[in-house]
């Protein structure tokens, strides 16, 4: 119907069915690196840790549950304003809305709309310490004393749309990586800390 998706005759038999299915992108990633490295001076000490990967493909389920117009549900703001109205307003990408029960929308089966790029560079943890020279600490009557900041997941660099682009369909599900369907956000977390030997 005029506003729904397009699908690929992949076959090019004139029927579209589960012939016509393709492989959309790989979730295993082509490259997964990292880099680790502490730096000091005078007292002071840096240490990094930074990882990522490229060329990985993920399934954003969140998106498509949230974007589909397939029933009831709340959908994403940017779905009503960019969703197809009529052949005079085509909208910016959205399907037609959904329009009732028991109506055929193919609009929601799986397509490329849904698979986005799950390349990501990561700051994992940067911590900064600093050890006071022995004599003042030896003025504290201690023999050792160090201060110390941490941030991990401090920020990260990815154009995936959801939370994470490290995910599986579920946390006990690692034989389906590359789906996301809600996953939860890997969340900041500051530390400070006194480590003192007396």
């Amino acid at each position: 119907r005029p506003g729904d998706y397009k699908y690929l005759d992949a076959n090019g038999d004139g029927v579209l069915n589960a012939s016509d299915r393709v492989v959309l992108g790989n979730a295993f990633p082509r490259l997964i690196y990292g880099l680790t490295n502490t730096l000091t001076f005078r007292g002071l000490e840096l240490s990094v840790l930074i990882q990522g990967s490229q060329g990985v493909d993920v399934l954003n389920g969140t998106r498509r549950f949230n974007s589909a117009q397939n029933s009831a549900q709340n959908q994403l703001a940017e779905v009503g304003e960019g969703r197809w109205m009529s052949p005079t307003q085509p909208g910016t990408g959205y399907s037609r809305p959904w329009s009732g029960v028991g109506v055929n929308n193919n609009n929601v089966n799986m397509n490329s709309r849904w698979i986005e790029d799950g390349s990501f560079l990561r700051l994992r943890t940067i911590s900064l310490g600093y050890q006071l020279p022995g004599n003042l600490s030896q003025r504290l009557a201690l023999r050792n004393l160090r201060v110390y900041g941490a941030v991990q997941n401090a920020f990260m660099l990815t154009n995936y749309r959801g939370y994470n682009p490290e995910v599986s369909f579920s946390a006990d599900a690692v034989l389906n990586p590359g789906v996301d369907y809600g996953t939860y956000p890997i969340p900041r977390t500051f530390t400070f800390g006194l480590t003192a030997d007396f």
